[in-house]
């Protein structure tokens, strides 16, 4: 009978689950798609500039006797002229603003969607992943662990959204060629059909200035188009990535980062010495802030395994994923600069990407103690939590000491209670490795 109510469990929390999962892939797709506004911004502000080159080109003495006219009412009515110029620069200016204000709310909004249900899901998907495990564990009949379809919509949709995004770059590169050959196609299509002429004898019957431009509308349109979708695959790409981990293969991942840990090490490119006095100690602060986390990262891996040999969490290992990955493109992006990073470009490029690290980094911090805290809090009822499952040699034991150390010593604000059971723990695991208790 326990048995039937934990397959009634399985199907009823799958089927709770997959809504989440469908509003995680929507928010976070529209999100990477808001991004990409100013891109088309920018392709609308080429083909006006494309526009009136074509002016100019067409009727030069047009354009210049406009031009002449104007600079004639400027030189007669020039302070109102000015006024003018400036309330539209102005305006253009608020414009601007106000859409990256919107893009900006839209993204956080959507960003909020996207972590609320993903926590969610991943919760779900744990607990009816654990509960179908406990029916194999259990011996259960084969039909009853068949007897759960929606687990395996569920974890079948998972496994082919992953494997989708893991290929979004290849396919994304694929449907941008397609695309631009469907256009080509279309216009030669359009001119034998409506002409009886293909593309190039059509184009023939045009003065070339007219030509040219219009074939420049047709590239800048194409080549914007195009990168827009191949960038967009890149970053579902990377996003496949963080979802593999969180639901399917955490440990992966882990041996992955121990194989690079070492670029996290790497020294950083210096601050070139220019720009104002203010700007430089901004600057200052938040490389020293990077400096910072880097040399916690690990601290803060430690503690992420600590809480996933516990109890494995796919919401925490997904937004540690997403830490790693951000400090990952920071470092790459450091790596573009061979000697000195000048302050304007560390402030525009750097400090939004650091700010965003800090306030990941306090997030996951929270998550892992909040974690480890309702596990000391079971021992209890149950067996105490193993701090440091997973460890197999003295070295590993004394960098996840360390670790927790920083967030469960007295000294820091922590459980006093929790760094007692974590210290005796640490102490009975280095004397049965033959190294003797040795607390740091």
């Amino acid at each position: 009978m326990a048995n039937i109510l934990k397959v009634l469990k399985i199907n009823f929390l799958s089927l709770l689950a997959l809504p989440f999962f469908l509003l995680t892939i929507l928010a976070q797709l529209l999100m990477k798609a808001v991004q990409k506004t100013m891109v088309f911004i920018g392709l609308g502000a080429a083909l006006f500039a494309l526009f009136l080159l074509n002016l100019l080109f067409n009727n030069p003495g047009g354009f210049l006797d406009g031009l002449g006219t104007f600079f004639a009412i400027l030189i007669v009515f020039g302070s109102i002229i000015l006024i003018v110029a400036a309330i539209l620069f102005l305006f253009g200016t608020v414009a601007a603003v106000l859409v990256t204000a919107v893009i900006s709310l839209l993204t956080t909004i959507l960003d909020s969607v996207f972590h609320l249900c993903h926590d969610l899901y991943c919760r779900l998907f744990d607990i009816c992943r654990r509960d179908h495990s406990a029916l194999t564990a259990d011996s259960a009949s084969p039909a009853l662990r068949l007897a759960c379809p929606f687990f395996y919509l569920m974890k079948g949709l998972n496994a082919l959204i992953v494997f989708l995004l893991s290929i979004a770059g290849p396919l994304a590169i694929c449907a941008s060629i397609g695309i631009i050959g469907y256009l080509v196609y279309s216009v030669h299509r359009f001119t034998s059909q409506s002409f009886g002429l293909g593309i190039f004898a059509y184009l023939k019957l045009f003065p070339t200035v007219n030509v040219v431009f219009s074939v420049l509308y047709f590239v800048v349109t194409a080549l914007t188009i195009a990168t827009a979708l191949v960038t967009l695959g890149m970053e579902w790409m990377e996003w496949g990535k963080l979802l593999k981990f969180s639901t399917q293969n955490y440990q992966e991942y882990r041996n992955a980062l121990l194989e690079q840990s070492m670029q996290m090490d790497a020294p950083l490119s210096p601050l070139a010495e220019s720009g104002s006095t203010g700007d430089a100690a901004k600057c200052q602060e938040y490389m020293d802030s990077l400096q910072l986390l880097l040399n916690e990262a690990e601290s803060l891996q430690q503690q992420v395994d600590a809480v996933m040999n516990i109890k494995p969490d796919p919401a925490l290992a997904y937004d540690f994923a997403e830490y790693m990955s951000l400090l990952e493109k920071i470092l790459a992006d450091f790596s573009k600069y061979k000697k000195e990073i000048p302050c304007h470009d560390f402030e525009t490029l750097f400090i939004p990407e650091i700010k965003k690290a800090q306030k990941l980094s306090h997030d996951l911090t929270q998550k892992v103690l909040s974690a480890l805290s309702r596990q000391t809090k079971t021992r209890q009822n149950q067996s105490a939590p193993d701090f440091f499952a997973g460890c197999q040699t003295e070295e590993e034991l004394k960098r996840r000491y360390r670790a927790l150390s920083k967030i469960y010593h007295p000294d820091a604000g922590g459980h006093s209670e929790s760094f007692t059971l974590m210290q005796d723990q640490y102490n009975r695991r280095t004397a049965e490795l033959g190294g003797g208790a040795n607390n740091e």
